[in-house]
Parts: C-alpha cells; sequence; structure tokens
C-alpha cells in the first residue's frame, strides 16, 4: 500500500488554482474581461497621440495581469484572448476624438500569441471588421518575446508591418539588445523600460541608458516611448533629451474606453517647467 502525505496549505493552494483556473475560463467564454487604456503624449507639443490597451478583471481585481495570461495560456485559448482584445480595442478606439487628432491603439502581444498561425489574419479581419486605419493600430511585443526565436518572430511582424500596422519593442533595454539584432528589427518603435526612466535622475547609469537608446532610436529611424513617466521633472527633462512619447501615472492612470474619452475630452496642456537643464542626483551606484 502506498501512501501520499502532503500539507494542508498545498491542498488548499491546489484547490485555489483549480476554482482560479475555471473563474478564468468561465470569464473568457462570456466576455467579462476589461480594457483599460493609459495614454500617450507627443513631447514636442504634449498632446495625446497615443493609448496602450491593458486587459483588466472587474471580477476578481487581486489577480496580477500577468498571472490572469499566464492562466489562460495554461487553457491553449490565446487565440480568443488575442482575438477578443484586438476586436474590443479597435471598436472602443473608434469612438475617441481629440481635436481632429486621431488616436493610436497600442495592443500587446505574448509569445504564445507571437506563435499563433492564424495571428496574421485575426489582425488584417479585425482592421477590415471595424474600418480601422492600420497605421492606428500598434502591435506591442516583448524584446525578450522575439528573442525566443527572432527568425520566426521578424517574419511574423514583418507580414504585419506590411499590413501598415506599427510595430512597437517593448520593455526595451531589459533583453539583449545588439546591433546585429538592429539590422533586422521590423520595428516602427522602441518603448524604454520603465525602471530606467523611474531611476534616471538618481542613476548616471540608467541616464546613459536612456540617451543611448534614444542615440540608437535616431540612427535606426525608431521612434521613442518612455515608459513610467511618474512626474513633471521627469517629463521636461525627456522632452530636453529629445524623446517623442512618453506614458505614466505622471500623465495619467489608466482609464476604462469612456474614462478615458473623456480624459481626452477635458486634456490641457500641461505646464513643464523652462529649465530642463536638470541636474542628475550623485546616488549611482
Amino acid at each position: 500500500m502506498r501512501y501520499h502525505v502532503s500539507e494542508a496549505s498545498s491542498t488548499h493552494s491546489a484547490k485555489q488554482q483549480i476554482v482560479l483556473r475555471q473563474q478564468v475560463s468561465d470569464a473568457l467564454t462570456e466576455k467579462t474581461f476589461e480594457l483599460f487604456y493609459q495614454p500617450q503624449i507627443y513631447l514636442p507639443d504634449l498632446t495625446p497621440r497615443g493609448a496602450e490597451s491593458l486587459i483588466r478583471w472587474p471580477a476578481n481585481n487581486d489577480i496580477d495581469p500577468e498571472q490572469l495570461i499566464a492562466t489562460i495560456e495554461q487553457f491553449g485559448r490565446m487565440d480568443e484572448l488575442f482575438s477578443w482584445v484586438i476586436n474590443t480595442a479597435l471598436r472602443e478606439s473608434a469612438r475617441w476624438t481629440h481635436a481632429q487628432q486621431s488616436i493610436t491603439t497600442a495592443v500587446n502581444l505574448s509569445a504564445s500569441c507571437l506563435r499563433l498561425p492564424e495571428l496574421f489574419n485575426t489582425i488584417e479581419s479585425s482592421l477590415n471588421l471595424w474600418g480601422a486605419d492600420p497605421s492606428r493600430l500598434c502591435i506591442e511585443v516583448t524584446e525578450s518575446t522575439i528573442q525566443q526565436d527572432l527568425d520566426q518572430g521578424f517574419k511574423t511582424l514583418s507580414r504585419i508591418k506590411e499590413l501598415g500596422v506599427k510595430i512597437s519593442i517593448d520593455d526595451f533595454g531589459t533583453g539583449y539588445s545588439s546591433l546585429e539584432y538592429f539590422k533586422y528589427i521590423p520595428a516602427d518603435e522602441l518603448k524604454i523600460d520603465k525602471s530606467f526612466i523611474l531611476n534616471m535622475r538618481d542613476s548616471k547609469v540608467d541616464m546613459d541608458i536612456v540617451k543611448l537608446i534614444l542615440d540608437w532610436g535616431r540612427r535606426f529611424n525608431l521612434a521613442i516611448v518612455a515608459e513610467g513617466v511618474e512626474d513633471q521633472e521627469s517629463l521636461a527633462i525627456l522632452q530636453h533629451l529629445g524623446c517623442d512619447y512618453a506614458q505614466g501615472y505622471g500623465i495619467s492612470k489608466a482609464l476604462p474606453s469612456e474614462e478615458f474619452n473623456r480624459w481626452l475630452a477635458n486634456y490641457s496642456v500641461p505646464a513643464v517647467g523652462e529649465n530642463t537643464d536638470l541636474p542628475i542626483r550623485e546616488a549611482d551606484h
């Protein structure tokens, strides 16, 4: 006779996982997720130009979005989720207006999504369904995701880019970056990881990394987006350095679609200080 000994805590955790998986599966089937949108502003004139769509689950705010995605990946249902996300983003963004300025909507692509054989057709059919301008859709993929299979990743993203859709490399600077990689990158923009932006005023190293990425962007004709902009001082520094776009709590938190539309309607250009030659604190190492 064999015996299996387990701790009560591990059994309880396993039961919680089973319940969570069933709840996530039901939410995906019933389409009870929501998209929130974090605004991006164009730094030369500080006007809204885009928004990153982020998945939220109102029925369970305690679950981390990354855990949510990982759970859906376990079911093998990322194709359903991505189809819902891109169609929801295109449908909701069609109602946004701001002084006749079109707003670009960014949709994130996970590693499992990038490997979906129907990915290209899903994007193309969604654009056609909503009559969306491809240049107003941006597909975001992390640097580490592409590096899992560079050849296939570049091939897939290149096809999407041929539709007129923008490609953005997210969390840039946290993966393995090289000039060889840049020779083939099928991208329109780079997003500087927020860790560098949050620390750039206190760290000369982080400031130098931000400047290096900005320089690489210019050399390869790529727009640069700074994530994690928390305050007006950081906004002023990035504007002075020639960064193209910025997003973060210093501009706005992520908002539901209708709130985002109201944010656009009531938006006023922030008063960024004229003294942009701001010192970097010597707290480097």
